[in-house]
């Protein structure tokens, strides 16, 4: 569960100009709320279209590339390109995930 305020890393293949979808990128900065109605959490990034569904990991480790995926890319507001916004994964997700390991 991303909270406000919290470091995160996010990646993803963006796409569109000036990307061409063929190398990960990543962002790395601090939460904020959304303002525009969710429940989901910002992040400055300029990533653009074609990174969605790329992870958000808390406790990243540059080191090791291993960290808790606690959200996903998932929009950003046509008025603001520089932040990107993802949902906030709790334990919902976390029962999910422990279910299809058990498969």
């Amino acid at each position: 569960n991303v909270n406000n305020g919290v470091q995160v890393y996010t990646f993803g293949y963006p796409s569109a100009s000036p990307y061409d979808g063929r190398e990960l990128h990543y962002c790395s900065g601090r939460t904020v709320p959304d303002t525009g109605g969710t429940t989901a959490n910002g992040v400055r990034c300029t990533m653009t279209q074609g990174s969605s569904g790329g992870p958000w990991f808390t406790d990243f480790d540059t080191a090791t590339g291993q960290g808790t995926i606690s959200s996903v890319v998932s929009f950003k507001y046509a008025d603001d390109r520089s932040t990107q916004y993802g949902p906030r994964l709790g334990a919902e997700a976390k029962r999910l995930y422990d279910h299809a390991a058990q498969l």
